[in-house]
């Protein structure tokens, strides 16, 4: 039998789906995942857009994150990654629009930005599935 290797979202989604009751109290469970920030900066100004850069980053993961861990709560393996990526981008596309950067702006074409935020969710997707996963805790069927 082939030695498969089992990306790290994957693995983390089956985690946090066999071994938590309730999806949402996932979140806490993340944090030494989702430890996104970038180095520290002596400017207050650039502390704030890192702090902002990394509590956005975290919360699109987040929504990736989710996505994985219900697919595989509710026992859908058979979820393809674009239609992981479609649910999780519905998250991605909110924590955009909340974003500092949309401050006094319109979505001009929606359609264009769901698209956009079921893109960046896949590659967020596309991101920790190259981590590697043995920080997260094996399952009895994992």
């Amino acid at each position: 039998m082939a030695n498969k290797v089992t990306s790290f979202l994957k693995k983390l989604g089956t985690f946090l789906a066999q071994e938590l009751p309730v999806a949402a109290s996932a979140i806490p469970a993340l944090a030494p995942f989702l430890n996104l920030a970038l180095p520290a900066s002596a400017q207050p100004a650039a502390e704030k857009v890192e702090a902002t850069v990394s509590s956005e980053v975290s919360l699109m993961t987040q929504a990736v994150v989710s996505t994985e861990t219900m697919a595989n709560a509710i026992g859908s393996p058979g979820l393809t990654g674009a239609q992981k990526a479609a649910a999780a981008g519905t998250g991605v596309l909110q924590v955009l629009l909340a974003s500092e950067a949309m401050a006094g702006k319109k979505i001009a074409d929606p359609a264009g930005a769901q698209k956009a935020a079921v893109t960046i969710a896949g590659g967020l997707a596309d991101f920790w599935n190259a981590v590697d996963g043995s920080a997260v805790p094996n399952t009895p069927s994992a």
